[in-house]
């Protein structure tokens, strides 16, 4: 291997996934779950057949959910008792903290594309983190003047021209 080759190697990054946190009812988050449960195990005093039964239960993997994430929390009771919930959360999915751009719609090719339309198809985290964009980013988006489709065809990979209806042949 000479050292041209080395440098294309480390050249581009390794693919990663692009969310980090396992997908609800995978057995990372089976694990998760059992993990929390083991946590909570930790605070049960009783070793009888009453406590033998709670921590059985706590460490157990069948507790699991496609859609949701399954956590045990603990909470004291006013009595001074332990209570162990299995509290579910949702994926966030919403993109506050993905791509701000809004997905384009097909009245944008016609010129009716505003800035007060583009921000009611924005979400609300992308409406928060608007005023981050520089003046000329939002120009190209759309939200200041017409989209410019070389710029989507750009970001979402298709080759520049990709949209030309004029270079298709289609009317």
């Amino acid at each position: 291997m000479n050292g041209q080759d080395c440098g294309q190697l480390t050249l581009f990054p390794e693919d990663s996934r692009a969310s980090l946190f396992p997908s609800p009812g995978s057995a990372e988050a089976v694990r998760m779950t059992v993990t929390s449960g083991q946590k909570c195990c930790a605070l049960l005093k009783n070793s009888g057949p009453l406590g033998s039964l709670a921590k059985m239960l706590l460490e157990s993997s069948i507790w699991r959910s496609t859609r949701r994430y399954l956590i045990w929390k603990p909470k004291a009771t006013p009595q001074g008792r332990l209570l162990f919930r299995l509290a579910p959360s949702t994926p966030r999915t919403d993109g506050i903290d993905a791509l701000l751009l809004p997905t384009p719609a097909a009245s944008d090719t016609r010129g009716q594309n505003d800035y007060q339309k583009t921000l009611k198809r924005l979400s609300q985290g992308q409406r928060a983190h608007l005023g981050q964009l520089p003046n000329f980013l939002m120009v190209l988006i759309g939200c200041k003047g017409r989209v410019n489709p070389v710029f989507y065809e750009e970001i979402m990979g298709f080759p520049i021209g990709w949209t030309d209806l004029e270079a298709s042949g289609r009317p």
